[in-house]
């Protein structure tokens, strides 16, 4: 797992040929942190914590805590699970 940003993009790209990535942002009153994952495949999902311009990796801090239910479930990949948008559970 990578610890910078930068050695992110260059291990996605090394290992499965990622150029486009998906990210998912939260901004609540313990600041502001993101995830970043590669797009439309597998491929590992890091997360960051941004304080004005510099970005840091947010490893160590529990999610819960950079963004209080925002981020969905993991696979053993790493991979992002899908949850279809607007999908109601039957009553």
């Amino acid at each position: 797992m990578s610890n910078t940003l930068e050695q992110f993009f260059r291990d996605a790209l090394a290992t499965s040929g990622a150029i486009d990535f998906r990210v998912r942002a939260s901004v609540t009153e313990n600041g502001v942190a993101f995830y970043i994952h590669p797009a439309d495949r597998s491929g590992t999902t890091s997360d960051f914590k941004v304080d004005g311009n510099t970005v840091r990796p947010a490893g160590g801090i529990p999610w819960h805590l950079l963004a209080p239910g925002a981020r969905p479930p993991l696979g053993e990949d790493g991979a992002l699970l899908a949850e279809p948008v607007g999908a109601t559970e039957a009553g």
